[in-house]
């Protein structure tokens, strides 16, 4: 999906999408849409725990990992 399609969809459907579809969705894309788009507090702390409950990807994923993405989400909240 690419990052349009999904600031797209988040837009109108929240960021429930991402979390909804988390296998699918990659770390790099997640990390995209939060620097772009205005994310509440209570959606950003289910992301947050949806990430850190979801099961550790196999190495070399992507260039960005799931650290650096609940990293980014902690600097949001600070």
């Amino acid at each position: 999906m690419a990052a349009t399609e999904s600031h797209a969809c988040l837009q109108q459907n929240g960021l429930g999408f991402i979390v909804d579809n988390l296998k699918q969705v990659r770390y790099q894309l997640i990390y995209y849409v939060l620097l772009k788009a205005t994310i509440n507090l209570a959606a950003l702390s289910s992301l947050r725990e949806a990430l850190l409950n979801k099961e550790k990807d196999p190495p070399l994923y992507g260039a960005v990992e799931r650290e650096h993405v609940v990293d980014l989400m902690d600097s949001m909240v600070d």
